[in-house]
């Protein structure tokens, strides 16, 4: 998975982290009954949770 590997990438890398890098993704799987519009909704407030961590995350 992409997104796991881009976190893995940015905490192994110390340098990423003296400069403040950091990475998060939100996931949604889709569910019956979805729309784009509702698919991507559910992962944009995913990666608002990972933001409020404050951590590099990969929340779904």
């Amino acid at each position: 998975m992409a997104a796991c590997l881009a976190v893995e990438v940015l905490e192994a890398d110390p340098l990423l982290l003296d400069y403040g890098v950091r990475a998060n993704f939100g996931l949604a799987a889709y569910v019956p009954g979805d729309t784009p519009e509702s698919l991507i909704e559910r992962a944009d407030q995913e990666m608002y949770a990972a933001k409020r961590q404050s951590v590099s995350v990969l929340d779904f």
